[in-house]
């Protein structure tokens, strides 16, 4: 075992050796221990015994390869497995009723004395899982922060003794969802398999072992992600500008002005510039004039520089100590430590998978993925999607509304749209953008709000909220045109907002 355990580990990233491998071997050692049962353990004995020692060596090797590339497969496939154990169900038969019916019961059990353990109504996703994993994601928004945009840079600038945490904290919920995913993929393989060629009693004890350790890893699951959720939140509150100081920007000097901000370094990020005449919100520092009387360059304090024509030693590469990156639950770090195995010594492994996950990627359904999803035409920004704006089947884009802008032949994502509108939705309505006084309330897509004078003494007016500044101070809205005038014709030019 303690050889099978070093080649695999020479062949395999600590941490995917952990939280994938192992799972892996034991699910195809129980499906082993199943078929000798069926066949008999004194004819599996006797058959093993009649090899001879290099069949014996091809078996071992027939074996390790297979569970390192089931290793391989799974772990393509673990952020589809990640989405259905979230709640990603609507394209599925069914799934929407499921999806609003585990919706229901969820909200019904949300925590009133602790808002921020649940996402936002838009938001809310029908398992546990789903919905401690979306409530860290919303962290950033109390911030004007972009989550899914900002992290990938946030990571970067984290300090080595957080992220050294955060990766534990991945890792345990990488483990967690593949002992559960195995549990009950052992489950619907062996029982009926037990069912056709063992005594009637194999089957119900096998279904309830699979079943029992489905159920076990995910309660485990929601351990480690509440622990994950948590750093994700801590990362946000507590360090959010170390990137602004990797960045070079300067710190706001105050909330308001941290919104404003971060809204426009999000769209420099996403659209490639800012906001027109919004370019000094970034932050960027002020030009200070250079003293004449200072040193060009501080003097080194170092080692002296090399005699010119002698060569230099060249630095060691980096270790994943020095250089880490986000060990999220889509990507896998590359190995970058002594010990971890060069690209020469398993090219035919690297063939086989890539060879097998394309195959089971291009069968892989629309359920557990929704990227190709492209605009079959231009589409301006707040237009309700329909089946004729995609160029697939996307039943769960269909009926929202844009957010902004999406070219012809782009990729239509989820977060850049709106949710689905209640009736009547923007039929007859236009779409327009007010300023009012922030709000005390939280604000949400789709709210139903009345639209008020700060003097209130005027006409009101019912509006749908479609999108806001992450000041909250500038709202876009669908109105109809009679309401609308009404609005203007108070001449006001800040409103506020009431339920």
């Amino acid at each position: 075992m303690n050889g099978l355990l070093e080649t695999a580990g020479g062949l395999l990233a600590r941490r995917r050796l952990i939280t994938t491998w192992l799972p892996v071997l034991l699910f195809v050692s129980a499906l082993t221990v199943v078929g000798v049962a069926a066949v008999g353990t004194a004819r599996a004995e006797a058959w093993w015994a009649d090899l001879p020692g290099q069949a014996r060596a091809v078996a071992g090797v027939v074996f390790l390869t297979t569970t390192v590339l089931a290793a391989e497969i799974l772990a393509g496939f673990r952020p589809a497995v990640v989405r259905l154990y979230e709640g990603y169900w609507s394209p599925l038969p069914g799934g929407k009723a499921l999806m609003r019916s585990g919706r229901e019961r969820i909200a019904a059990a949300a925590d009133p004395e602790r808002p921020w353990t649940s996402p936002t109504p838009d938001r809310l996703m029908p398992t546990r899982l789903g919905n401690i994993l979306a409530a860290a994601e919303q962290q950033a928004d109390r911030y004007g922060m972009d989550a899914v945009t900002a992290w990938p840079r946030l990571y970067t600038a984290l300090p080595e003794p957080f992220t050294i945490l955060f990766g534990q904290a991945a890792a345990s919920l990488e483990l967690m969802i593949s002992v559960s995913a195995l549990g009950g993929l052992f489950a619907l393989v062996a029982c009926p398999v037990a069912a056709v060629i063992l005594p009637w009693y194999w089957a119900p004890l096998l279904l309830w072992a699979g079943g029992l350790l489905a159920w076990a890893g995910y309660r485990g699951a929601l351990g480690a992600a509440a622990r994950y959720g948590e750093l994700v939140r801590t990362a946000f509150d507590v360090h959010r500008w170390l990137l602004l100081d990797a960045m070079g920007l300067s710190r706001p000097e105050s909330w308001a002005a941290e919104l404003r901000q971060w809204e426009q370094i999000h769209q420099l990020w996403q659209r490639g510039r800012p906001d027109s005449g919004s370019a000094h919100l970034l932050g960027y520092p002020a030009p200070t004039d250079t003293d004449p009387a200072s040193p060009a360059t501080p003097p080194r304090t170092g080692p002296p520089l090399p005699v010119s024509g002698t060569p230099e030693a060249e630095p060691p590469p980096p270790t994943p100590d020095e250089e880490p990156h986000p060990p999220t639950l889509d990507e896998e770090p590359q190995p970058l430590a002594h010990g971890a195995p060069s690209p020469g010594r398993r090219p035919l492994l690297i063939a086989l998978c890539l060879g097998v996950l394309a195959i089971l990627g291009a069968a892989l359904p629309d359920a557990f993925r929704d990227e190709g999803v492209t605009a079959s035409r231009d589409l301006p920004d707040f237009h309700v999607l329909t089946a004729a704006d995609l160029s697939g089947p996307a039943p769960g884009l269909v009926g929202r509304y844009t957010l902004r802008p999406i070219g012809e032949h782009a990729q239509v994502s989820p977060y850049d749209l709106g949710p689905v509108l209640p009736e009547p939705g923007l039929t007859g309505r236009v779409v327009t953008t007010l300023t009012v006084q922030r709000p005390v309330f939280m604000l949400d897509r789709g709210d139903i709000l009345l639209v008020l004078p700060l003097s209130q003494k005027g006409p009101a007016a019912r509006v749908t909220v479609l999108e806001f500044s992450a000041a909250k101070d500038k709202v876009t809205v669908a109105v109809t045109e009679a309401e609308l005038s009404r609005l203007l014709s108070t001449k006001n030019p800040v409103f506020q907002l009431a339920r």
